[in-house]
């Protein structure tokens, strides 16, 4: 039967709502039952409507019936009375942190179910997100949307919307769940206004980051992120404060007791000069200490921090080896440097040596095994 007489036959256009270079959106009338419906006309086919036909969530349409005619997919879909969040933040202003925070979360579960099915959204902005009149959120718009597939290199057909689109969509590697994570951190910026600066743009700054690999891999994972996202920046303040201050300390301190190591061969220790130098080493630790402090202070709505992909073993064992043999360098130089062992034998600073290294030797063994996952 012919797809399009079919329709016409059965169905009364009652309005266009919207019309594209490829797609018409109608409203239309059963004759039968008086019920009204969304007919979509699209002019692609291998669009994974007819397995949305089969899915039930609150938070997508759903989807009457799905016929394709070779050329067209011709979609009978629920009738949302309401706006998109494109024409309510033309009307009412942007929203607020809280609200964009609970829309994000809930946006978050309806394309974790999607991803779950295997469908790609690929077209998320303010205009395919719906309110309704009961304040329901629907995820609409599935004319850009594939079904992923395992082993595909690229993409068939570039689609998106240029601002909102993930850098991917463009050709080159395929689309996953990452590019709607990338397009739903370009929507949560535009609800919020270029003037927000609030906690919600460390999470924003890791779903757009450039390269897939670097954001949210997951909306399970950004969920999390915007539910306990204020936590983790106090606790990732902390931590990192803590990380940092150390790490930028270590190339100075090293510079540090070197020089005053090679000072206190040229100029004899007396308890006093002893009392100077690490007066001077204390007083340059404090310093330091406050000026990342407020560095860091100043950066804190980024300490959710960028992933970054997981390095093999064997770099990670090197770079740790490195790490920490600076550090014993540094503190050697210090220790011989403020003149604790100036005019003392060798043989109780080797042994005072001795005793350091088999507790890192004990820590690198540890850390292999827990590499390992033993």
């Amino acid at each position: 039967m012919d797809t399009k007489r079919y329709l016409d036959n059965r169905f009364d256009k009652l309005r266009l709502l919207h019309e594209s270079e490829k797609t018409e959106v109608w409203l239309v009338m059963e004759r039968q039952t008086q019920n009204i419906y969304i007919l979509k006309i699209i002019q692609r086919t291998g669009l994974p409507y007819r397995k949305m036909e089969t899915l039930q969530h609150r938070g997508i349409p759903q989807i009457h019936s799905v016929h394709e005619d070779g050329a067209c997919t011709y979609v009978m879909e629920e009738y949302l009375q309401g706006q998109n969040l494109a024409q309510y933040i033309m009307e009412h202003g942007h929203l607020s942190e809280g609200l964009v925070k609970n829309l994000a979360i809930e946006l978050c579960r309806i394309l974790a179910f999607l991803h779950m099915h295997h469908i790609i959204h690929r077209d998320i902005k303010p205009s395919n997100i719906f309110l309704t009149d009961d304040m329901q959120l629907k995820l609409i718009d599935f004319d850009a949307a594939r079904i992923k597939k395992e082993n595909q290199q690229a993409d068939t057909v570039c689609l998106g919307t240029d601002g909102f689109a993930a850098p991917e969509q463009y050709g080159g590697r395929p689309t996953d769940e990452r590019s709607d994570v990338y397009s739903l951190g370009i929507t949560l910026r535009v609800l919020l206004g270029e003037n927000y600066d609030g906690a919600l743009n460390g999470i924003i700054a890791k779903c757009t980051e450039f390269d897939a690999r670097y954001r949210f891999q997951s909306m399970e994972e950004m969920e999390t992120a915007l539910k306990y996202g204020t936590k983790l920046i106090q606790e990732n303040l902390h931590k990192r404060l803590i990380y940092d201050q150390i790490h930028h300390a270590l190339f100075v301190l090293f510079v540090l007791g070197f020089a005053l190591c090679l000072l206190s061969v040229v100029v004899p220790s007396t308890f006093e000069l002893f009392l100077g130098r690490i007066i001077f080493v204390l007083g340059f630790c404090v310093w330091h200490f406050r000026k990342r402090y407020k560095k860091i202070v100043q950066n804190r709505e980024m300490l959710l921090g960028i992933a970054v992909p997981k390095t093999t073993v064997k770099n990670r064992v090197l770079w740790g080896m490195w790490y920490y043999l600076a550090w014993l360098l540094a503190i050697l130089f210090l220790i011989a440097g403020t003149g604790l062992t100036y005019n003392q034998p060798w043989g109780p600073f080797v042994t005072r040596v001795a005793f350091v290294i088999p507790s890192i030797g004990a820590y690198f063994c540890i850390k292999w095994r827990a590499f390992q996952g033993k």
